[in-house]
């Protein structure tokens, strides 16, 4: 299981004294950085 998969499991309280961010502030940069990586040429 990889840390992401671990992580989204945790309490909003432990989550955010782990990660250092609220759980949905999380969840709008991965989606951000998803729609990024999309974006990037292949190589």
């Amino acid at each position: 299981m990889d840390f992401y998969a671990k992580a989204e499991q945790l309490r909003d309280k432990d989550f955010k004294q782990i990660v250092g961010v609220e759980k949905a502030t999380f969840d709008a940069m991965i989606k951000i950085l998803k729609k990024a990586y999309e974006r990037k040429p292949k190589k």
